[in-house]
Parts: structure tokens; sequence; C-alpha cells
């Protein structure tokens, strides 16, 4: 386990959930709270982080994935990386999804508030269980808010599957190639209609391989000087596809440049105080669960507070959340994730072991 990737995955889910649980459910219900006053007007404001340090988040989660990707892969063929990364992230959506859906009809027998809303058809469910809803218009609703980064890891997944073995054993070809792709994606998006929105999803692909970059130089694939080359030509293209594509009034280029620029520099300097940095067993907890942590802290966590905030206040109802939050990510760790790894070990283990049945039946 790499420590500083550990601290790292805390890190940004500590941020996502500030982001929802403190900044925007605050800002939402117009209540004031002296903490994230400090936080926003000593911290976040003076640097430039905007959506309460929800896309520094984000970007971190990026990062760590475009680092963690190539290092794990290099011992998988194809198809056992593409059987890992399927488990890995499939059956945990599946199971909030499921969550939110029995919540959202236990609040409306109760008369309680609820920020999710059961699908509507099963057309929708299903759009929003493979992540297609992101890919196609009209866009159906996600139920799970939080999907949108998963299909953008799972599209990452099939641009690393591509071009799998020569990242490794070329890798200033392939991420000359791949930067090329990205190029003639933002040129060609102005199509517009479903092309368009899977362009809004390479822009924040584009930045998933800065990690790429930094794991290439970490692991002696590439030179310093091609590393700076290729990294300043990736920044650029991601600015540039975030002018051109997903930049909104709201989130400015300025708020995007900012908060992921932040993001990779506290990435890189994290990361080369490897070997010095220790985060406990807290954190390390924390990282390990991040996953199930990111896909259940909106459902479970807005639903606390906006049903206990009455009762309680706000500091106690964030409290009381945090605890469901964390008991609730330790379950769905021990109960979905990491029996779902298991199985695509052992249905990589089976199929390894046929293939070599295969081979001594050939041979005989």
């Amino acid at each position: 386990m790499i420590q500083s990737i550990s601290l790292l995955r805390a890190l940004a889910v500590i941020f996502v959930m500030y982001d929802h649980l403190v900044g925007m459910w605050l800002t939402k219900n117009n209540v004031s709270w002296l903490p994230e006053e400090f936080i926003s007007g000593y911290i976040l404001e003076p640097f430039g982080i905007f959506q309460h340090g929800g896309a520094f988040a984000v970007a971190l989660f990026f990062l760590v994935s475009g680092f963690i990707i190539p290092h794990v892969a290099r011992n998988e063929t194809r198809k056992e990386f593409l059987i890992k990364r399927f488990f890995r992230i499939y059956p945990p959506l599946w199971t909030s999804i499921a969550f939110i859906i029995a919540l959202s009809i236990l609040a409306g027998w109760a008369g309680l508030k609820i920020n999710n809303a059961v699908p509507a058809s099963i057309y929708n469910l299903f759009s929003a269980a493979t992540l297609t809803n992101y890919l196609r218009l009209p866009q159906t609703p996600p139920v799970n808010g939080g999907a949108w980064t998963l299909i953008i890891e799972v599209l990452f997944y099939s641009f690393f599957a591509l071009f799998y073995r020569n990242i490794i054993k070329h890798p200033r070809a392939a991420m000359a190639a791949i930067a090329f792709i990205f190029a003639a994606i933002f040129y060609f998006s102005r199509i517009g209609g479903h092309f368009h929105l899977f362009s809004a999803q390479c822009v924040f692909i584009s930045y998933m391989f800065l990690g790429t970059l930094i794991f290439l130089r970490w692991a002696g694939y590439i030179r310093p000087l091609f590393f700076i080359v290729a990294t300043a030509g990736i920044w650029l293209l991601f600015l540039t596809g975030t002018n051109a594509i997903t930049a909104q009034p709201l989130y400015t280029v300025e708020g995007y440049a900012i908060s992921y620029g932040l993001a990779y520099i506290v990435f890189a300097t994290v990361f080369r105080l490897e070997g010095s940095i220790k985060p406990g067993a807290i954190l390390t907890h924390m990282a390990r669960i991040s996953y199930s942590t990111y896909l259940l802290h909106g459902c479970i966590g807005l639903f606390l507070l906006d049903n206990l905030y009455p009762f309680f206040g706000y500091l106690l109802s964030l409290l009381i959340a945090l605890a469901f939050i964390f008991t609730a990510s330790h379950f769905s760790h021990r109960f979905v994730e990491a029996p779902t790894q298991r199985l695509a070990r052992n249905l990589i283990g089976r199929k390894k072991a046929g293939t070599q049945e295969e081979s001594r039946a050939a041979v005989s």
C-alpha cells in the first residue's frame, strides 16, 4: 500500500463530504455556522477554491485513479483488468441505488424529507444503474447524484484498456496518441448532441492522465523532460476542453484551473513525501472505505440533516449523520466491496486455471 495514496483518498473524501454536508447544505438552507464561515473566508475564498472544495476533492480522486490504474494493471491481462474494474465500480453502485430507493420509499411513507426520488420507470433505473444516462439525450435522473464521476472512471478504464500495454512499453508514443485523440474529440464536440455529452466526460478523463504521467515518471518509464512537456500539454488540453465544453457561468474556467491545479500540487507534494507519511489507522480506514463513503454520504447525510436539524440543530445533526455515514460505509465495504472484489479475483483465477488446462491438453 502506498501510504501517500491512502492519505490523498482520505483527504478527498473529507473534502467531498464537507462540500455536500456543510457548504452546500448550509447555503441551500440559509443557515450560518461559524466554522464554515471561517473556512470559507480564510481558506477557500482566498485560494479561489470553488464548490466549497468539492471540485478540489473530485480532482484528487481523479488523480489517484490516474496513478493507481497503470500501477495495478501492470500485472494483469486486458481481460483481467476489465473484470476487476467492472466489479470495482458496479456492485457498490447498485447497492447504493437500492439503498436510495428503499430510503425514498420509507421516507415517503413516513412523510419525511428526501433529496432523492424513486426512478419513474424501469428504463430510468436501468440507465442510472449502467451509467448510460450520462451519455445520451434526453438525460434521465441519476438516482445517486455522485455517479457522474463514475462514468468518467469507466470511460477512463476504457481508454486505458485501448492503450493497455503500450502505455508501459511505449509511454511516449502512447501519451502522444492519447493527447491527439482528446484534441480531436474536443474539436468535434461542436457536433453537439450525444457526442457533446461524451466530449464533456473526456475533458475530465484528460485530467486523469496527469496522474498517469506521475506514475510513469515515478516508475521510471519516462524521463523528466518528457514528463514536463507531456504534463504541460495535457494540462493545456484540459483547460481548452473546459473552456470549450464544460464551463458554465457559475463554474468558470478560472474556478476549474485553480481547484484542479491546487489538487495537482497537493497530490504531487504529498506523493513526494512518500516514506515519511504515516496516515494512521483512522485515515487509512477512511481511505479503504472511501468509495462506499462517496456513494452513500449524500443520500444518508442530506436525509438526516434535513430531518434532524429542526430538532437538534446543525452541529449535533451533522455528527449523527457522520456516524451513520461511516457505519454504513464500513458495512458496504465489508459486505459488498470486499466480497465482489474477491469474486473478481476468483473468476480470474478460474479463467487462468482453465487456460492452463487447455494448454496442457493441447501439448499432450
